[in-house]
């Protein structure tokens, strides 16, 4: 797992590093040019120009390492220094010395840059201007930098932030749109907000080592989950278990006319190892739920006894009627086990002011819109995400807070960044199938915290693994459904 700091605790962690391991800010600002180059040069090939814009401080520092370091394998490089603060750092002009030793060269006048883009059709720059250390707007000269390369419509690789971007709040004035930004360590929170996050374009994030004991001191409450967190959350079935010890879900939807729904929840669930699952609906979706999946339970709608059950899902396709919502606030009223409320169970929710009703067995899993109907609008990612922290520890409850980095967040104020997932999720059916596999990992046993990240983590990666063959844009929630399996041995290798 991932700290996410603010750019003061960054800098903090860069000092304890360089005092516990006994280095210089030299040597670290080498080791992440070493990172940044090692993962460019699988990115690009050195036939193309690169142009490096340089501020004068420790993120131009790395700029200029970095142009060494590809000098060093053939890379075509030039450099172009941008005065960003009144003094050079120190180990920007140690590298500024080592470059001009190469012979590297550097170009002073916008004019020449300006025939050296109309004259490259394969120029790529690397943004080295800011880091995260930006704490003020920017002044004309960088605004006007920002957006001469900006307008250039060359491909743009950022160095650990866009310049322009504030790393934990959002970004008022104009920023470097970059197509491929490598961070340093950690993911910076407003490469994971969506309005800053845009301008990241591809994120990755190379280890430069920086010492692992500053988190143990400094314990974060923004978290990025990876792949070996969720290998150590997994528990494999024993060999001497029956379907009973993997619990009972039951499935609450599917209006007349809207089985489809509450289908892809149910076959998600199984797929994720639930023991049994039930779902209750309509009798008219009956046939075409028995068809489409026998191996789920129909119950029929004058029979439901709560209490047989582990846990339960209501939403899928539930639908806005009178009945739906008596249904929901009978369970609202007197389940008292786990219970993931989706889709139409949260605009009924929204609708009729239930927030209340919620308690510490719930997990909501509202996307941006539902989110803003339940708690209120927001007038970006930033500050959706502290209203989501803030009702989460109110009303004692986790909430999914759904998109590219869907958010887990538990009512002790801790979130949970997922890092697995793409656009072919933008489709109607994916929440079913999140939903689902919540309620699966639910009735298996799993606390409410870890269900949540397994179940995030997973639904993201089968739909990478879908990627694979297919392209985003005609990824089906049925495919995911189908590499839920190839998910599960991919954390369990």
């Amino acid at each position: 797992m991932l700290p996410i700091y603010s750019s003061k605790e960054l800098k903090f962690w860069d000092h304890f590093t360089m005092k516990t391991q006994a280095i210089d800010s030299i040597d670290l600002m080498e080791r992440a040019a070493i990172q940044f180059v090692n993962w460019f040069i699988e990115k690009f090939q050195p036939n193309d120009l690169f142009l490096i814009f340089c501020g004068n401080g420790n993120n131009g520092g790395d700029g200029l390492a970095i142009a060494r370091l590809l000098v060093s394998k053939l890379f075509r490089v030039k450099v172009v220094l941008v005065k960003v603060g009144e003094h050079n750092s120190p180990d920007y002009e140690i590298n500024l010395s080592k470059v001009r030793a190469l012979g590297i060269e550097q170009i002073s006048s916008r004019h020449d840059l300006v025939q050296l883009f109309a004259q490259s059709t394969g120029l790529v720059i690397i943004d080295a201007i800011l880091g995260y250390g930006l704490n003020r707007d920017l002044d004309d000269n960088l605004l006007n930098w920002i957006q001469f390369i900006n307008e250039s419509k060359h491909k743009v690789v950022a160095v650990d932030v866009p310049s322009g971007m504030f790393v934990d709040k959002i970004t008022d004035s104009d920023c470097i749109h970059a197509q491929f930004t490598f961070t340093f360590q950690s993911p910076k929170l407003s490469q994971l907000i969506a309005e800053t996050g845009k301008y990241c374009g591809e994120l990755s994030i190379g280890n430069i080592n920086l010492d692992s004991e500053f988190i143990k001191y400094n314990p974060p409450n923004l978290n990025y989950l990876e792949q070996n967190d969720i290998s150590e959350i997994y528990s494999p079935r024993s060999l001497f278990n029956w379907k009973n010890k993997y619990g009972h879900l039951l499935i609450i939807g599917g209006n007349k006319g809207m089985a489809g729904a509450i289908i892809l929840s149910a076959n998600s669930s199984l797929r994720s190892g639930c023991g049994l699952c039930s779902i209750y609906s309509e009798e008219s979706n009956r046939e075409i739920i028995q068809i489409s999946l026998p191996e789920a339970i129909f119950v029929q709608t004058n029979t439901l006894d709560l209490s047989k059950y582990s846990c339960l899902v209501a939403g899928p396709g539930m639908g806005l009627e009178m009945e739906s919502k008596n249904k929901l606030y009978s369970i609202l009223s007197s389940f008292n086990k786990p219970m993931v409320l989706d889709a139409d169970a949260l605009n009924i929710i929204a609708m009729e002011n239930w927030q209340s009703s919620l308690n510490n067995n719930c997990i909501v899993t509202p996307h941006v819109g539902e989110f803003d109907r339940l708690f209120g609008p927001s007038s970006n990612g930033f500050e959706r995400l502290k209203k989501a922290i803030e009702f989460s520890s109110q009303f004692k409850i986790h909430i999914i807070l759904k998109g590219k980095f869907t958010a887990v967040i538990s009512p002790d104020k801790k979130v949970f960044f997922n890092s697995t997932g793409n656009p072919g999720l933008a489709k109607g059916g994916s929440g079913d199938v999140l939903s689902g596999m919540l309620g699966s990992f639910l009735a298996q046993g799993y606390s409410i915290l870890d269900a949540c990240k397994l179940a995030v983590y997973i639904h993201g990666m089968a739909a990478d693994i879908a990627k694979e063959k297919i392209a985003e844009e005609s990824i089906f929630p049925s495919d995911v459904i189908k590499n839920i399996s190839n998910a599960f041995l991919k954390i369990n290798l």
